[in-house]
């Protein structure tokens, strides 16, 4: 009896001490989620607290710093239920702004190397996005998508002479410049193809060919006289091949397009123009067409003369020959600039002489350059003011020049220029940082389409005119400044006529 008892008081001694355990166990569970909970607690409090309302999303790098937390468990312990911050809606390609999608992906590539549905939630967390639009604007990132928006914009600018490398530095979420010339390309070839060219799939209820049953013989057909062979007539349509030479009444008409739409729009507006008057030419042969009549001096001077006295509209002849007009002309150039900040890029295109051959003529008429200081006070600042633009143009970082950029490109044709170039003076500290933001900001704004289209800001005009001076007198060319040739000949055909900036 008494061994029973004994064996029985160590079975009630086990249960306790299981009971006990299993107590403890729950206790400290307990206490960790409580921990937790506390924890997701406070970083959705601290996300909350650091929401940016301009960029639209929340200061993470911010949180995980005061937290002391890494940036992806920051991400895991945010709770959208109970946190005040909105989600955006960014279905298209269009809600998206260059500088975001350029935000994505190097936190992807900085944070994870294959993104599986998990993934792509904290990428939605930390876009303050969801993450089947993140996923999408992922993928465009990386295929080089293009819109027919962005296509509308990409050709405008190539119509205005911008290179691919200028054109991917805008628009940098390409891997590379071939890349985004690959995609514009396809993208044109798809939209000039006919439907005869395209390769249309079995519709659904058209009836499938039956095999022939076997055992079966098919029945001869019967002996019929076959008919002459006669070639097919070719279709009486116009001609779409860029080949075929242009014939001289449509000369004449691309002539007479170019005379009207070149002077107010440059060559982008006169290659929509003859796009409409031309539509069974290729893009390719029309833009050629307009570019070999452009090359030609004389018409290019006959465009010109609405704005310039015929007596100084240049000829074709001896170029060593100089007319009396034509060195009276030089000589008032040359007063208008003053005699120490000639642009003489400028002056050889008013006059049709190569700037060598200005130069040289006016030192042989005039007695030459000398080099004694400016002899008024007018001429002095402005050379001073050409030499400071370009000195500023030249000051800033690419990545201060991005940031510029996207100020100027958001806010244009929205908010006033005078709220633009506040904004984009605010992150410099400065009165010459101050300065070569405010002179960049001109120049983008100077070659923004929206201003391109209507009319310019006066100062925007004025800091790429006193630029294009500076690099002139530095000996640089317009195009080693990204400028483009619309851009260039609207200033120079300012110059000439006396006409106001705006």
């Amino acid at each position: 009896m008494a061994i029973v008892k004994q064996e029985k008081g160590d079975d009630d001694e086990g249960e306790e001490k299981e009971e006990g355990s299993r107590k403890r166990t729950a206790e400290m569970l307990a206490a960790a989620a409580k921990t937790k909970q506390g924890w997701y607690a406070r970083v959705t409090k601290r996300a909350d607290a650091a929401y940016d309302r301009e960029r639209g999303r929340i200061d993470w790098e911010l949180v995980s710093a005061e937290l002391g937390l890494p940036l992806i468990g920051c991400l895991h312990m945010f709770d959208a239920s109970v946190s005040t911050v909105a989600v955006r809606s960014l279905p298209g390609a269009g809600d998206w702004a260059d500088d975001e999608m350029l935000v994505m992906r190097d936190f992807v590539s900085a944070n994870f190397e294959a993104l599986a549905g998990d993934g792509w939630r904290l990428v939605g967390v930390y876009m303050n996005a969801s993450g089947a639009d993140c996923l999408d604007a992922y993928r465009r990132i990386r295929r080089g998508k293009l819109t027919p928006e962005m296509c509308k914009v990409l050709g405008e600018w190539r119509g205005d002479g911008m290179e691919w490398d200028e054109i991917h530095r805008l628009h940098p979420i390409w891997p590379t410049s071939d890349a985004l010339r690959v995609s514009f390309s396809a993208h044109m070839q798809r939209r000039k193809r006919t439907p005869n060219q395209l390769v249309m799939p079995r519709q659904p209820d058209a009836p499938r060919r039956r095999s022939k049953p076997k055992g079966l013989v098919a029945p001869k057909p019967p002996l019929v006289t076959p008919k002459p062979l006669v070639a097919p007539k070719p279709p009486v349509v116009p001609n779409t091949d860029h080949t075929v030479k242009w014939t001289p009444e449509e000369n004449g008409q691309m002539e007479a397009i170019i005379a009207e739409h070149y002077p107010a729009g440059g060559r982008a507006h006169v290659v929509r123009a003859a796009e409409h008057r031309f539509p069974f030419r290729t893009l390719q042969s029309v833009r050629a067409k307009v570019d070999r009549i452009l090359g030609k001096k004389q018409l290019l001077n006959r465009i010109l003369a609405g704005q310039v006295p015929t007596a100084f509209v240049c000829r074709k002849g001896s170029s060593y020959f100089w007319s009396d007009d034509q060195v009276a002309r030089l000589r008032s150039l040359v007063a208008e600039y003053g005699k120490y900040a000639v642009d003489w890029r400028a002056v050889s295109a008013e006059l049709g002489r190569s700037p060598h051959a200005c130069q040289e003529k006016y030192t042989r008429t005039a007695g030459g350059l000398g080099t004694k200081r400016p002899a008024t006070a007018a001429a002095a600042a402005a050379a001073a003011g050409t030499r400071r633009a370009l000195a500023s143009f030249n000051a800033l970082s690419t990545k201060d020049k991005m940031r510029i950029h996207a100020i100027v490109r958001k806010g244009a044709g929205v908010v006033p220029y005078s709220e633009i170039r506040v904004q984009a003076r605010a992150p410099f500290v400065g009165v010459e940082r101050r300065r070569q933001s405010d002179t960049y900001a001109n120049y983008c704004a100077a070659r923004h389409p929206v201003y391109l289209a209507r009319a310019r800001h006066p100062d925007t005009i004025r800091t790429v005119d006193a630029i294009l001076r500076g690099a002139a007198n530095a000996g640089k060319k317009a195009n080693e400044l990204d400028i483009p040739n619309s851009l260039v000949h609207d200033l120079l055909r300012r110059r000439r006529g006396g006409l106001p900036w705006v």
